[in-house]
């Protein structure tokens, strides 16, 4: 009988001999060699939230989120780094990050920056553009269940608060009386078609006719409430008397002539007759929960502990203290306070978002990260700060001034207080050490996700920033990491000749450059509008440098292709130019690309799109952004590769594999059985030339390898002779 057994890998002699058999043995082919992934962009700017790539978080921050981060999706992008801005009651974006710089809207705002731009993968390295930091500490916090107005309060004692054990402080009393004025004399003189009118707690003005029949009281005070239709008159001592139905300040009487001399004839000085209710509550009848806390902390005794009332988002009435709380009284039930003791730690665990909202009495200062304090927390967390009005201009706060929190979080209270001097906004030289710091991070070897990123973009446009960027890419080469290119434009307001200069000094290939700007209308600014302040439009348009669309077509296109070609679509949101004074001409663009700048071009059927293709560099080979991108992509890949076999013997079946690998990679570029797919021209491996014995004893291995790229179709000649007289040659 035969006897079939089937193997997974090369069977022992002992499996083979240990009964006869019909021996199949399944291989899985090898993984077909295909290259890294290509269009990985590295955005280095400022945002909202996050972890800063130098580092300095916030005490409470995740361990596990620290430095340059990958983003997956936009929701990922605002759970990590946050949105545009904050929302304020329901209103969205305000107090966005780099509002202004050096002279530029929107200067180091990565959220602008990466507003519309595509990738394959997106790293973000956050900088660091605080001016302080303050320590957010949890506080004993007492919040009514009960959420205002309220209805059933009365005049008199309220509320007594224990603070910190310190003994029951007795908070001012509620005090509420109506309008109410009287005359000086009694009424006379009243003829027919006397009239005035009168209007009482804020309510619409009556008109009150009187007949002329008679000017006693009785009857004065008859005519005047059949009119109001309620009792607003009496007969104080023979006198008029007017007194409103509303208790608190918020009352009103309102008497005013429409025949003249008529309000004289009731007893009054003349008109108009005025008075106002009196207390510390508008509307007995429906007191608000800020009338209340306004009560609380007016109260001179309370004022001296660390105690504050406020109001919450649920319009309830809130108490804080630094350790404990105690409330009693007559009328807590119906604030719905608990009355037993509250101490600091007793809350849940929650957030204190980043934006929330301190300062020092002058100025407003926004936290810069999402703070997490965990159930029964008593200790505080320090956090940076930046100026909520992030226009460059911001003052400073002295140490220990900084003691007001605007925007209290749901689960629990926060005192704040600064240690040490919070600073004026920072210098330009400042804010680029910042950047500088930010851009050093992303070169590190370990837990650096950004290592992967090919392209890289930074919102801050100074000249020191592009030179730490260039340096940057330059500095890539030797770190450790994949092949990286800087993206950068011109600053905005450039002109055409201040453009050329500049691009000068910033040559190699690594660098790609654009010029000028252009026009793009951001939703987000569109729907706050001009009211947004400082950098917002009605429109939303806003003029933007050209290096954000350019980075999208050199990562979505595939690495060997000229991002100068025709992409209808994909970036179709930029549709204009910056406005610099003059339209340009051919001669500007045969300048610009003799230079090495790639400039936007508006083409009014294909729309946006670059003129050139290429980069920075004058030596001959490395002009092109093709040659320049699809040179990393070929390289990183064959790094990759290679990486299996690294400090392996050196044999040659090693070496073997390695050849095999690069040759079933650029076979897959070049692409024979299916050319339209082809990617290169063609390519060479030689793994016997560089190999010399002095050379492999040392451990080295050397693969010769020579790739041709495909060139662009960058002039299209069509020569024509077209006329009565053109010759026709057929060919038989």
């Amino acid at each position: 009988m035969t006897i079939v057994q089937r193997y997974r890998q090369d069977p022992t002699l002992e499996q083979l001999t240990s009964i006869e058999q019909l021996a199949i043995v399944d291989i899985a082919p090898p993984q077909p060699s295909t290259g890294v992934g290509s269009g990985n962009v590295l955005e280095v700017g400022e945002h909202e939230d996050g972890p800063f790539a130098a580092g300095g978080d916030s005490t409470g921050y995740d361990p596990n989120r620290r430095g340059v981060l990958e983003v997956f999706t936009s929701a990922d992008l605002e759970q990590k780094f946050g949105g545009f801005g904050f929302v304020r009651n329901g209103v969205p974006y305000n107090d966005p990050i780099a509002r202004q710089s050096a002279g530029e809207l929107w200067n180091g705002s990565g959220f602008i920056k990466l507003k519309f731009l595509k990738m394959n993968r997106l790293f973000v390295a956050r900088v660091d553009t605080s001016v302080g930091e303050v320590t957010i500490t949890p506080l004993a916090t007492l919040c009514g269940t009960v959420s205002g107005p309220f209805t059933g309060l009365v005049v008199g004692a309220w509320l007594s608060v224990d603070v910190d054990a310190g003994g029951a402080i007795a908070i001012d009393a509620i005090a509420a009386t109506a309008a109410t004025t009287t005359a000086a004399g009694a009424p006379a003189g009243l003829v027919a078609g006397d009239a005035v009118t009168l209007a009482v707690d804020g309510g619409a003005p009556v008109t009150i006719a009187f007949d002329g029949t008679s000017s006693a009281i009785a009857d004065v005070v008859n005519v005047i409430n059949t009119a109001m239709g309620a009792v607003i008159a009496s007969d104080s001592g023979g006198n008029l008397a007017l007194t409103g139905q509303q208790l608190g300040s918020g009352g009103s009487i309102s008497m005013v002539d429409v025949v003249a001399g008529t309000a004289a004839k009731l007893g009054f000085a003349g008109s108009p007759v005025t008075a106002t209710g009196t207390g510390n509550v508008a509307n007995l009848a429906s007191v608000t929960t800020a009338e209340l806390a306004a009560i609380i902390n007016g109260t001179a005794a309370f004022a001296l502990t660390t105690g504050s009332a406020r109001v919450d988002a649920q319009q309830r009435l809130c108490l804080s203290a630094t350790t404990s709380l105690l409330a009693s009284g007559a009328q807590v039930a119906e604030l719905g306070l608990d009355t037993t003791l509250t101490s600091v730690g007793a809350q849940g665990a929650g957030q204190v978002p980043a934006g929330t909202r301190v300062d020092d009495g002058t100025t407003t200062f926004l936290t810069m990260q999402t703070l997490d304090f965990a159930a029964n927390a008593t200790a505080g967390q320090v956090v940076k700060v930046r100026h909520a009005l992030d226009d460059g201009l911001g003052i400073g706060a002295g140490a220990g001034t900084v003691d007001t929190v605007q925007d209290q979080p749901d689960f629990v209270d926060i005192g704040v207080t600064n240690s040490l001097l919070i600073t004026a906004a920072l210098t330009t030289p400042q804010k680029d050490a910042r950047y500088t710091e930010a851009l050093s991070a992303t070169l590190a070897m370990n837990r650096n996700p950004s290592k992967n990123a090919t392209l890289m973009v930074v919102a801050r446009r100074t000249e020191a920033v592009f030179r730490d960027a260039r340096q940057n890419v330059l500095d890539a080469e030797l770190a450790g990491i994949r092949g990286r290119i800087f993206i950068g434009s011109a600053p905005l307001g450039f002109t055409p000749d201040q453009a050329l200069t500049d691009v000068a000094q910033w040559r190699t290939d690594r660098v790609f450059y654009t010029y000028p700007g252009m026009q793009v209308r951001i939703p987000e600014i569109a729907s706050r509008g001009s009211a947004g302040g400082l950098g917002f439009t009605d429109t939303g348009i806003i003029t933007v440098r050209a290096d954000g669309p350019l980075t999208t077509l050199c990562a979505v296109l595939n690495p060997e292709e000229n991002p100068g070609q025709q992409t209808e679509g994909v970036i179709d949101q930029f549709f204009e130019l910056e406005d610099i004074g003059r339209s340009l001409e051919i001669s500007d663009y045969k300048a610009f690309k003799a230079a090495g700048i790639a400039a936007p071009v508006i083409d009014e059927d294909e729309g946006p799109e670059f003129q050139s293709g290429v980069t920075t560099s004058l030596d001959s080979g490395r002009e092109t952004m093709a040659r320049r991108k699809m040179a990393d992509f070929i390289q990183d890949s064959m790094a990759t590769l290679a990486k299996p076999f690294q400090k392996k013997l050196n044999r040659r079946s090693n070496r073997d594999a390695v050849t095999t690998r690069f040759d079933s990679f650029l076979g897959g570029l070049q692409s024979l059985q299916a050319i339209e797919l082809q990617r290169i021209e063609d390519y060479a491996i030689d793994d016997e030339q560089g190999n010399t014995p002095e050379r492999l004893a040392l451990g080295i291995a050397v693969w010769l390898t020579t790739v041709r790229t495909l060139s662009s179709l960058d002039a299209i000649v069509i020569r024509t002779e077209v006329g009565p007289n053109a010759i026709i040659s057929t060919t038989v």
